[in-house]
């Protein structure tokens, strides 16, 4: 394809992408860096790490020649996934535009114009976990077997509430003290609809942590009888979903990784050549285990694994997500692949004024019981907007209560 340094002529171009991103190093270190090696983003809130995911993923397509069906590159919502796509598509059309424009890139380059034009980026593969874990196991699944059929929230609540709580046999399990005394414990109350959500959270947060169920029933039964109680409803849950040939979300996830670790998806493996994660502060255990599976077999055929994310934006601890994954990426990709991801701090924020900024700065260090969980070495969130706005100060309303604050 092109080298380095005309790719970068034509991003820096302002006629093409004008996207400056020599002038910030984070950027320009995970733009630039090959295609086997393998890096540890740590992108602070309005740094670009879209600009830099989307980059590093055409740079992996018009620098290093990597086949857009080798590449992956997810995102935690449908809505990012979706603006990371268009970037990808919208940019990549324009670079191809510019390159076959220029007679000094394609004259003398044996085949490149027939190979750009030929290029589609449409196949790069590009989605949140789930969509991509449903359209794989779509597309690889065993001849006679059905594609799955995941269902949505209200639906999976339905069969909740009659498999597990008021049980297929008419165990009725609401009706039993146990049970709402162990609900009560979790939720503080056990009313029907508390059943319902501590059922479908016990069942997410068992798939997500990767828990021994036999274990964690063992240990809670010994305090709360209603455990027990708890564990069966799951289970007679998880037994009518099989049955009926259907899965909720977390179950998804969880056939998508058996089925990796089984050989099952080998023939889609094998296209893989490069994997990237956005979001990573808000992955749990089940999904990093997916992640370092497809990262295994890309990092031994020479590619690389990228993770971008931001420690002080977890959000999604009630979902089994744990920053702690993301903190410690580079030692657990180091002693599970022998493999180590370059550090790259994406600090300048371009999006918010330097009042925000600061505050923002100052914010995250106020707790020092904080400091341990973040990222060891993170720079300070910069101020990169440039030109005239109006600096408006920064208004907190706090109470000295949780209490007061609901007033």
């Amino acid at each position: 394809m092109i080298t380095w340094d005309c790719f970068l002529s034509l991003v820096i171009d302002t006629d093409v992408l004008g996207r400056r991103i020599d002038r910030d190093a984070g950027q320009y270190a995970a733009v630039s860096a090959a295609a086997t090696e393998s890096l540890f983003v740590v992108a602070g809130p309005g740094s670009g790490k879209t600009t830099a995911l989307a980059l590093r993923v055409l740079r992996l397509v018009f620098v290093d020649g990597v086949d857009p069906k080798g590449i992956l590159a997810t995102t935690f919502t449908r809505k990012a996934a979706t603006e990371l796509r268009s970037r990808i598509l919208s940019w990549g059309d324009l670079l191809r535009r510019a390159i076959l424009a220029d007679p000094a890139i394609t004259t003398g380059s044996t085949g490149l114009e027939d190979e750009l034009r030929r290029l589609d980026l449409n196949r790069i593969i590009t989605g949140t976990l789930d969509s991509i874990a449903e359209q794989t196991l779509a597309d690889y699944r065993e001849p006679g077997t059905q594609p799955p059929i995941p269902l949505d929230k209200f639906v999976a609540d339905a069969l909740m509430l009659r498999l597990g709580i008021w049980g297929s046999s008419g165990q009725r399990r609401d009706q039993d003290t146990n049970f709402s005394d162990y609900v009560q414990y979790l939720r503080d109350k056990n009313w029907l609809q508390d059943m319902l959500e501590a059922c479908r959270d016990t069942r997410d947060r068992l798939l997500h942590d990767q828990v021994n169920v036999d274990m964690f029933e063992q240990n809670a039964t010994a305090r709360y009888p209603g455990a027990s109680i708890l564990c069966d409803a799951v289970e007679d849950y998880a037994v009518g979903l099989e049955e009926r040939l259907v899965m909720d979300f977390a179950g998804l996830e969880q056939v998508f990784l058996h089925r990796l670790n089984e050989g099952l998806l080998d023939r889609f493996i094998d296209e893989i050549q490069a994997v990237l994660v956005d979001e990573y502060q808000d992955t749990n255990l089940l999904q990093e285990r997916i992640y370092f599976a497809l990262g295994r077999a890309v990092i031994e055929k020479g590619g690389s694994i990228t993770v971008v994310g931001d420690d002080d934006q977890s959000l999604y601890r009630f979902r089994g997500a744990t920053v702690e994954l993301f903190a410690d990426f580079p030692r657990r990709l180091l002693d599970q692949h022998g493999i180590t991801a370059r550090p790259i701090y994406l600090q300048t924020n371009y999006r918010s004024t330097s009042t925000i900024v600061d505050w923002y700065s100052e914010f995250v260090d106020l707790d020092p019981a904080y400091s341990p969980a973040r990222v060891g070495g993170k720079p300070r969130l910069l101020t990169g907007r440039v030109g005239s706005y109006d600096n408006y100060p920064v208004l907190g309303m706090f109470r000295p209560n949780a209490q007061n604050l609901l007033i």
